[in-house]
């Protein structure tokens, strides 16, 4: 007979959300540390996402141009960012924010720390990304049959009343 499921079970298998590891590395001469969480809680990566569409919103209000190159790394930079103890200050404008970035892609810690978070972590957050771009595709989709339809329709004042 199959085991029911508890909350007492759901609750021990997040505490790995709760897990830490340090990520070692040598500047300098100098020992230094990274905490990174490996595990993504669902919760955080929708943070994440919510702050990708964030920065968007502000990028397209300051008409901010954003290289192909620096497209590619906005998803990693956000996930270092949400998933480590770096601290990226407070900068609210779009630029800012992809100038941080570019700091962070420009230094060889970079790539060290994408390698270093496991990735079925990584994999969770860039599934979460493709699943809201369907829904928003599908969404778009049937936006664009209903306005077809309307626009088919003989007796538009039913719906628009008289111009």
């Amino acid at each position: 007979m199959a085991k029911q499921l508890s909350l007492k079970m759901i609750k021990e298998e997040n505490k790995k959300y709760d897990e830490i590891m340090d990520f070692e590395f040598t500047r300098n001469g100098e020992d230094m540390v990274i905490k990174i969480y490996p595990y993504f809680s669902p919760a955080r990566v929708d943070k994440l996402v919510k702050e990708y569409d964030e920065f968007a919103k502000k990028a397209e209000e300051e008409k901010l141009e954003i290289s192909e190159e620096d497209a590619l790394n906005l998803i990693p930079c956000l996930v270092i960012k949400e998933f480590t103890d770096i601290n990226f200050g407070s900068a609210k404008k779009a630029k800012s924010i992809l100038a941080n970035f570019k700091e962070l892609t420009n230094h060889p810690i970079f790539k060290e720390l994408v390698h270093a978070i496991p990735d079925a972590s990584m994999e969770s957050v860039y599934a979460e990304f493709n699943e809201r771009l369907s829904i928003a595709s599908k969404v778009q989709g049937l936006l664009s049959r209903t306005k077809d339809q309307i626009e088919k329709l003989e007796n538009k004042d039913i719906l628009f009343g008289d111009k």
